[in-house]
């Protein structure tokens, strides 16, 4: 958040932009989400098919800041905006502003902002006195409500003017050099949270902001570790790469396991539209047994306990291949990415454990082994299968296949999906055939 302090001669700018190139390094199936390192950035595409991504300076970095005459009294606070010039936000909107230790950044209710990382520091004293270094803003249209992106634009004007804060208790006032009071903000609620309690935790969306999801579709979260999620987004699988300290939560990366989805339009907006509002993800809370999802634009993902009936029995199913998964480090990334590699369109590959055997088709081949459970350790026995001969590229996707499957130690299932993992990284990604 912004404290307020006067910057004499200081010259702020709203609205600095400059286009970067996209990069092709991941696959078009990654999704990008703001928060995000700007080298990241670069390798992924934006999630609004109706929103052309402009990655602005450092693309909602974070402000580098310091203070003077002791720890500045906002240092590790957050806020939401509740007037400016004397008028309340557009209702449906949120605007935001987080204090760092040395950094500050938020949400202006289209756009995620902060500062570019070469425009100096920002200082913030004990005694109200506030200096800001330029502003850079991810650059994203926003049909509605109307009149949002005006009031965006007066709010970052409005932080480019500020000269001096006023702290009461849970209020926050930011000031200009004449002493107006220009922004009034209430502190956000936060929440005692572990996030040691989400692990190994699966979950069913219960609404979507509110909203009850489309009749029949089901939205599922599971988080296996402390940064690997995954889950069904009503039409495709996904896995995605988040971070969460005490209540807060940002989702860094996600991507779908299937290359596209074949439902009806109205599943596929859902699905977009529920990647998109988790990729804005901020905080999340648990509470009388449900989770709790909170983003920066203000929205609620709400979800109950994933009933144990509602997981699809790994033997007498027939599974479904759908993607085999790598964890590959990408230079910013607190955490390896599963990275997907879907299924040929076109071809079939199957799975199906039942009395010690397991088989199916491979694309081109059958196979069998036997197996053996512990737990959720599965052990395969020794592969065969026929040896027809197929195209190249159907033929290197079965050794690929096969060779995972040969080295596969463990398996979780969530909802009407099986994973299958190898202990070293790589994983066999199953939806169960209807």
């Amino acid at each position: 958040m912004v404290g307020s302090s006067p910057a004499a001669g200081l010259s702020v700018y709203p609205y600095i932009a400059e286009r970067h190139a996209r990069s092709t390094d991941l696959e078009d199936h990654v999704l990008a989400f703001p928060g995000i390192d700007p080298a990241s950035i670069e390798r992924r595409r934006a999630t609004n098919r109706k929103v052309s991504w402009l990655l602005v300076l450092a693309a909602a970095a974070l402000i580098t800041g310091c203070t003077t005459g002791g720890e500045s009294s906002l240092a590790g606070s957050k806020w939401v905006l509740t007037s400016m010039r004397g008028e309340t936000p557009l209702p449906g909107t949120q605007i935001t502003l987080v204090f760092e230790e040395q950094s500050l950044s938020g949400f202006a209710g289209c756009n995620a902002y902060g500062g570019a990382s070469d425009s100096g520091k920002y200082t913030a004293t004990d005694d109200g006195k506030l200096t800001l270094p330029l502003l850079a803003l991810t650059l994203q249209l926003c049909e509605g409500p109307e009149g949002v992106m005006q009031q965006e634009r007066a709010y970052v004007e409005s932080l480019s003017n500020a000269a001096a804060y006023r702290l009461t208790d849970d209020r926050l006032e930011i000031h200009d050099a004449e002493g107006d009071t220009m922004l009034v903000f209430s502190k956000q609620e936060e929440f005692a949270m572990d996030p040691a309690d989400l692990l190994s935790t699966e979950w069913r969306m219960v609404s979507m902001d509110g909203r009850n999801l489309i009749e029949g579709s089901t939205i599922t979260l599971a988080f296996h570790d402390e940064n690997q999620i995954s889950g069904h987004a009503g039409c495709r699988g996904y896995v995605a790469v988040y971070q969460a300290t005490g209540d807060d939560m940002g989702i860094e990366w996600v991507a779908m396991t299937e290359s596209a989805c074949r439902s009806a339009e109205a599943l596929q907006r859902q699905e977009e539209e529920y990647t998109t509002i988790l990729g804005w993800a901020t905080n999340y809370r648990l509470s009388q047994g449900q989770l709790e999802i909170l983003t920066a634009r203000g929205e609620v993902l709400l979800f109950e306990p994933l009933p144990e009936d509602a997981d699809a029995s790994l033997e007498g199913t027939t599974w479904a291949f759908t993607a085999l998964a790598e964890e590959k480090t990408v230079e910013g990334m607190a955490a390896p990415l599963p990275m997907p590699t879907h299924r040929l369109d076109g071809t079939e590959i199957t799975l199906r454990f039942e009395d010690g055997k397991a088989g199916g088709s491979a694309g081109c081949n059958t196979y069998s082994t036997s197996y053996t459970l512990d737990g959720t350790t599965c052990t395969l026995g020794p592969l065969a299968f026929t040896e027809m001969a197929c195209e190249p590229r159907i033929m290197e996707q079965e050794g690929r296949y096969l060779g995972y499957l040969e080295d596969v130690s463990t398996y979780s299932i969530v909802g009407r999906q099986l994973r299958l993992d190898t202990g070293d990284g790589r994983a066999l990604l199953f939806t169960a055939q209807d």
